[in-house]
């Protein structure tokens, strides 16, 4: 008898709440995928053909390491080749894509320079002309792609999908968004803030992060912060938690017209691509310099600061910093951990987890493809 109503979506719902088992830990056993969905192994063992059949996911041969007694199984993966997932990331400097498996593994990048305009027309149709040469350069991927996700700067209207204004580009106002992509992609598409796309890249990437209190900080053109809890992005009651600025400084300026990316770029013009990328020599050379020194250590200091009130406050498990000018542990770096740490002491406070993100500059679009990943298999 074939489900129906009510039945039909309570079974979808199990099916893909053993997919996002089976995605976040790879070679998972059919009993610890029963325990986690609180239902019999038996239960759980009647999903495994038809997924296997379907090509969604394949069994391993050798048994699969589980808890207590009884024949073990075989360890579950998720097929990655099953489909795919785009994932969007807009700010002030750079346009992203990324194409995922069906693991949330990226597997193809499209980066291009998204340049200043004079008025909101310009900005749509820059967005449609860059969507559509991103489009093209994917080739034959794009034709696996399911749906896309977006990850969208400034203030967004949830319900419109329109980008209301985005402060670090003052022409960036009344932008649809939602609408350029659906009309120019023909893929279902879901949009969120880029900052929620970080914590959902690492909640799938890091399942230990799952059962912790973490905040995500985006140190790009702009800043801001998420915070994950058990599982849990937390959004605000508009949906706007922590997207704008991270917080007020003693001089009521935002902290990232200090300390943000393209306000340094405008403080410090002409730095090498190599000092955005993070390399620790290029790094260095530009703090030989006096007037770099200076502007560079106050921007860390304040971050440090602000970082070390948050985590007070909010008495996180770890604090993650997503940068491209962190990829490995420079001289910046130690400037943001040293004064982070400083801080700390002087609030009489224990040692706290400041952790640097890997591939911080592809990590929001792919976070983004697999929020769509998410919201194509909701359970």
């Amino acid at each position: 008898m074939t489900a129906t109503g009510d039945q039909a979506v309570k079974l979808e719902e199990k099916r893909n709440h053993f997919l996002s088992l089976v995605r976040k830990y790879p070679g998972i056993s059919r009993r610890d995928c029963a325990i986690a969905m609180r239902v019999s192994t038996f239960y759980a063992s009647k999903l495994v053909p038809e997924l296997v059949d379907a090509g969604i996911v394949t069994e391993e041969d050798s048994p699969a390491l589980i808890s207590g007694r009884g024949r073990p199984s075989k360890p579950l993966f998720i097929n990655p080749e099953y489909e795919y997932f785009a994932g969007i990331d807009l700010e002030a400097r750079s346009w992203r894509m990324v194409i995922a498996n069906f693991q949330g593994d990226c597997i193809h990048t499209f980066v291009h320079p998204f340049n200043v305009c004079a008025s909101s027309q310009e900005y749509c149709s820059q967005l449609k002309r860059i969507l559509i040469k991103a489009i093209d350069n994917a080739g034959k991927r794009w034709d696996k792609v399911k749906a896309v996700g977006l990850g969208a700067p400034g203030f967004l209207n949830q319900e419109t999908g329109l980008i209301e204004s985005y402060e670090i580009l003052p022409e960036f106002k009344h932008i649809p968004l939602l609408d350029i992509c659906k009309r120019n992609t023909g893929k279902p598409i879901f949009i969120q803030n880029n900052v929620y796309n970080l914590a959902t890249f690492d909640l799938l990437k890091r399942p230990e992060s799952e059962g912790r209190s973490i905040i995500h900080v985006a140190l790009r053109s702009g800043i801001s912060a998420a915070l994950s809890l058990n599982g849990m992005v937390y959004n605000g009651r508009n949906n706007m938690a922590g997207e704008v600025g991270l917080s007020l400084i003693s001089n009521l300026g935002m902290l990232q017209e200090i300390a943000g990316l393209s306000a340094l770029n405008a403080k410090l013009p002409g730095l090498p691509d190599e000092f955005w990328s993070g390399e620790s020599k290029a790094v260095d050379n530009v703090l030989k310099k006096t007037r770099s020194l200076e502007t560079l250590h106050e921007a860390m200091h304040l971050t440090a600061v602000t970082l070390a009130n948050i985590a007070s406050f909010m008495d996180p498990d770890e604090l993650v910093i997503y940068s491209t000018i962190f990829p490995e542990s420079n001289k910046l770096w130690n400037m943001l951990q040293t004064g982070f740490n400083q801080c700390r002491r002087k609030q009489g406070l224990k040692p706290a987890v400041l952790s640097r993100a890997d591939a911080s500059e592809f990590t929001p679009a792919n976070g983004a493809a697999i929020f769509a990943l998410e919201n194509s298999y909701v359970y």
